[in-house]
């Protein structure tokens, strides 16, 4: 019988050598067609060197001074045009994904409330009470004279941002209200750009009147006298590390003082005031904010009364408590199809715009900048300097710096993988706000904290963006009845593959409990805020843990985006977090842990690709790859909870360091693979021998389709090895070919 099944499965190997192997990506080297693949194992590369720069611009500078090889901020239209054009295109390549899935507008705070907090708190009063942006009249005034055009073609440069009357980027196809915008049924809810609209919104409100001293005043009581407590000066926020947001906000502190003579607190400031001022104390008027959003439609919350909290830093910063609006988000969080989640989608669109929640302004133009070649050049690395990068994928919405790129991303004639070597990435910011995975809120912050990684159940497939096992092995998406009737869903997800987290623990069914269920009340215990991803796990009411390798996820709803809340969310230890959560005594000095500080977790326990190495504000931050046998120290990570960090040693590694088909983990697709398989063939979950290695399709059978998948691959990486030769080589030109 094992004769057999080795003469077939031979017969199958040796089919698979005659076949072409294809491989797709996007490549340094120009003469090589860019493609549509990726790949799910890696990385390919042992270190990543994220760089930090106070601005684009710096680090625009760094990729032309061959510093960095992969941006993270799309061009503007002069960097753009300078990369696609001769020299600098010879080193640099633009990579063009569309419009992002984010955008830029002008936050109103809507909250009137004399307390802060929901329900009101007394220990909180709000800063701006009497709040005269509560009123709709001076919102609409507001985004009268919001001048979309001015910061898309003068500072941004046309073409290179998409003007938006919503809050969905363009990026989000049939989701976007069809009619509001310029020329449609309901053009008048985009308040396209007229000052003396502006004017003639405040004079006919008859709220909002000129005093004697020339100022315009919130004459509450509408007696048309300015008495105490109506003076009017709002606080407005700019942003001062992004020129755009600056800009933008710049222009509109003129017109409001010098048009509708309404007196401005002028706060310019960066990110770390924005999070103390803005988000923490809620203390603004008008804000240039910036979201980054998903595909999915139900980030319409993020301006709904439920997600508006205090203390702690909220969704909805604006406090904006509208019922229909709030009705409409819900109604998209919880269609059942996706056809009812547009219908809600353009419902809370309306809405939105109806009552001025906000000033969608634009979204980015999708082109970042990486560089063609291995820029890289210190001892280790000697013999990939100058080598044609390849395996950038490139996502659309999103761009080319993401996990799936860090992953694969190697020096050209490089495999299986560059010993020694180091990508450099450039962060648009010079600080880190937090490392902290319950909290942080931040764009860069969870970069970092999603490349170390706290992986989740499934993952979005780059291109299609459909969801598929990442750390489960299936899944599948059904519904319950806890009464007759009373339909909601229920996701089953089958877990045989082992995975480890860094310190050596298996990932078990108790870690996702835990993080999904019991988080949240340990900190509400303690009275603490939610986490951020709140609304990814508030609606499940239960966990059942069938077998050893099945459980069921329950929620008290039916919505057609569950799926990607639970599938998609982070899942933390529960070995390292729950004595944070509750309030253990911590390390440095024995006092409650204190789950809400820069890094609760100084040791980042992880179960991602890559380890965190070191943290020195204003220069790097360094990861190395998460490969069997890491030993790592965090150092440049401040405290309160802890006095130092200890080295830990990651035995396994990333549970996707190898590929599924090197089942003996050499880095190798052989005989000795297909030999393994052989031994196992017919084995089945259960059966005294099976072994999940050993079934890389994870379906719990060793049969027939994984000879096919293992055929598929048979000979890797040799032919990586080769590849180059008919696109010119693995060299960019002007090095010389090494050794």
């Amino acid at each position: 019988m094992k004769k057999t099944i080795l003469v077939g499965f031979s017969m199958l190997i040796v089919i698979a050598m005659l076949l072409p192997t294809v491989f797709a990506f996007e490549y340094g080297n120009p003469a090589h067609p860019d493609d549509t693949s990726f790949e799910t194992f890696g990385p390919r590369c042992d270190n990543l060197l994220i760089q930090l720069y106070a601005s684009e611009t710096s680090e625009w500078d760094a990729l032309e001074a061959n510093e960095i090889d992969v941006t993270d901020w799309p061009l503007d239209a002069e960097h753009y045009i300078d990369y696609s054009t001769a020299p600098l295109n010879e080193d640099i390549k633009v990579s063009s994904y569309g419009p992002e899935f984010g955008l830029f507008l002008f936050d109103l705070n809507c909250n009137n409330n004399p307390l802060l907090g929901n329900p009101e708190d007394p220990a909180y009063p709000n800063p701006v009470y009497p709040n005269p942006m509560s009123d709709v009249d001076l919102r609409k005034a507001i985004a009268y004279l919001s001048d979309r055009t001015y910061v898309i073609n003068e500072v941004i440069g046309e073409g290179f941002a998409f003007p938006v009357y919503t809050p969905m980027s363009p990026a989000s196809g049939f989701y976007v209200h069809p009619e509001i915008r310029p020329g449609g049924a309901l053009q008048d809810l985009c308040y396209l750009y007229d000052p003396n609209a502006a004017i003639d919104m405040l004079d006919d409100s008859g709220k909002f009147p000129i005093g004697e001293d020339g100022w315009r005043y919130w004459d509450i009581d509408l007696d048309g006298v300015q008495d105490e407590g109506e003076d009017m000066i709002l606080k407005l926020f700019a942003r001062s590390e992004t020129p755009p947001r600056l800009k933008i906000a710049e222009k509109l502190y003129g017109l409001l003082e010098n048009t509708t003579k309404i007196r401005v607190n002028w706060v310019p400031g960066n990110r770390a005031a924005a999070l103390v001022q803005v988000m923490g104390n809620k203390d603004f008027h008008i804000y240039t904010a910036g979201w980054s959003l998903t595909m999915d439609p139900d980030h319409l919350v993020l301006w709904a009364w439920n997600y508006y909290w205090h203390p702690g830093q909220c969704y909805n910063t604006v406090g904006a408590n509208i019922p229909e609006f709030n009705e409409a988000a819900d109604g998209v969080s919880y269609a059942n199809t996706i056809e009812e989640a547009t219908y809600w989608a353009h419902i809370a669109q309306e809405a939105f715009a109806e009552h001025c929640i906000g000033v969608p302004l634009w979204a980015a133009g999708g082109n970042k900048a990486v560089h063609r070649w291995y820029t890289g050049n210190m001892a280790p690395e000697v013999g990939y300097h100058g080598r044609w990068w390849r395996n950038f994928i490139n996502i659309p919405g999103f761009g080319v710096d993401n996990g799936f790129t860090f992953m694969s991303m190697r020096p050209c004639e490089i495999a299986p993988r560059a010993v020694g070597s180091t990508i450099r990435y450039g962060f648009k910011t010079d600080t880190l706000n937090s490392l902290n995975p319950i909290y942080t809120n931040w764009l860069w912050d969870n970069t970092v904290i999603d490349l170390v990684g706290y992986e989740s159940l499934l993952y979005r497939e780059p291109y299609t963006r459909m969801f598929k096992p990442w750390l489960c092995d299936s899944f599948t998406v059904g519904t319950y009845e806890p009464t007759p009737g009373d339909v909601r869903t229920a996701i089953n997800f089958t877990m045989r593959r082992p995975a480890f987290w860094s310190d050596g623990t298996p990932i078990t069914f108790q870690d996702i409990e835990y993080t999904f269920v019991t988080l949240k009340n340990d900190l509400a215990l303690r009275g603490l805020p939610d986490p951020w991803w709140i609304s990814n796990v508030q609606n499940i009411v239960q966990m059942i843990e069938h077998s050893a390798t099945l459980f069921e996820v329950r929620l008290d709803v039916k919505s057609v985006f569950a799926v990607g809340w639970i599938g998609g969310n982070r899942i933390l230890p529960k070995h390292i977090w729950e004595p944070i959560c509750t309030g253990d005594p911590r390390p440095s000095d024995g006092a409650a842990w204190d789950p809400t500080t820069f890094a609760p977790d100084i040791n980042l326990i992880h179960s991602g690709a890559w380890c965190f190495v070191s943290y020195a504000p204003q220069a790097t931050i360094l990861l190395t790859a998460h490969k069997p046998g890491t030993t790592v120290t965090t150092s440049g990570i401040t405290d309160p909870n802890w006095l130092g960090s200890i080295p830990i040693t990651s035995t396994n590694g990333f549970f996707r360091y190898f590929r599924d088909e090197d089942l003996n983990k050499d880095d190798k697709v052989n005989i000795l693979d297909a030999i393994l398989l052989a031994g196992k063939f017919g084995k089945k979950e259960g059966d005294v021998g099976y072994s999940r290695v050993i079934d890389p399709n994870g379906d719990g059978k060793i049969n027939i389709l994984d000879a096919i998948l293992l055929a598929g691959k048979f000979g890797w990486p040799n032919n990586e090895k080769v590849e180059c030769v008919a696109y010119g080589g693995p060299w960019a030109p002007g090095f010389p070919d090494q050794p």
